[in-house]
């Protein structure tokens, strides 16, 4: 595909999706003018994509796969990353009680061969849970579509999330995530296509919200 069409695809999905968002109810506002994404695997407009729809957002890598196919004469190990942050306007009087996030991903593995994807997020200086995948050697995988999802859960009464209710606070932060794939295989006789081509990476983050007690 080329980069002229990655463009074109990319205008369109964010588009649709965005206006899907605006026209929906919301308790946070998105940023996407301001969104950073680096690493060796991310590059926003080419390989990377935003989709925003009310209180969820989601990321498409089209780069960030782990591509070593078998008799190819290429590396027998392989390691991408990519952090992107995205900023975020919470409103008054609410507060997440809670977040979502899942990565969804797909591959072709052969026995003697490994990979493992881990992606860890911040909300407002939140650590989050991190979603992680294994894929030991030893064990085929072949799968066109997986997930992995976490959930976080937050009380008002908590001393982190208990500070969107304060009367002072910023409304205004920052949605971070950082994702790792990294492969390796015993030699080049074997096969390790982990999210790449066919097999999209997908990381979604949806917010739960609720009114700050009165």
């Amino acid at each position: 595909m080329t980069k002229i069409s990655y463009a074109s695809m990319l205008s369109a999905l964010i588009a649709s999706a965005y206006c899907v968002g605006s026209a929906s109810a919301q308790n946070v506002r998105w940023k996407p003018e301001g969104i950073a994404a680096n690493g060796t695997g991310c590059q926003l407009g080419e390989n990377t994509a935003l989709i925003l729809a009310g209180d969820q957002m989601q990321i498409i890598f089209w780069n960030m796969g782990i591509y070593l196919p078998a008799n190819s004469g290429l590396p027998l190990a392989q390691r991408k990353a990519c952090t992107v942050a995205l900023g975020a306007e919470i409103s008054g009087g609410y507060y997440a009680k809670g977040i979502k996030q899942s990565l969804r991903y797909g591959g072709i593995k052969s026995a003697n061969a490994s990979a493992a994807i881990a992606g860890q997020s911040t909300f407002f200086g939140l650590p989050l849970k991190p979603l992680t995948v294994n894929l030991e050697n030893g064990t085929p995988f072949n799968e066109v579509s997986a997930v992995v999802e976490s959930e976080d859960g937050f009380l008002a009464s908590d001393p982190s999330p208990a500070m969107w209710c304060l009367a002072g606070f910023n409304p205004s932060g920052l949605l971070t995530a950082r994702v790792v794939t990294q492969g390796s295989r015993d030699s080049d006789a074997e096969d390790l296509l982990l999210s790449s081509h066919l097999y999209d990476l997908k990381y979604t983050a949806t917010m739960l919200w609720d009114k700050c007690p009165m």
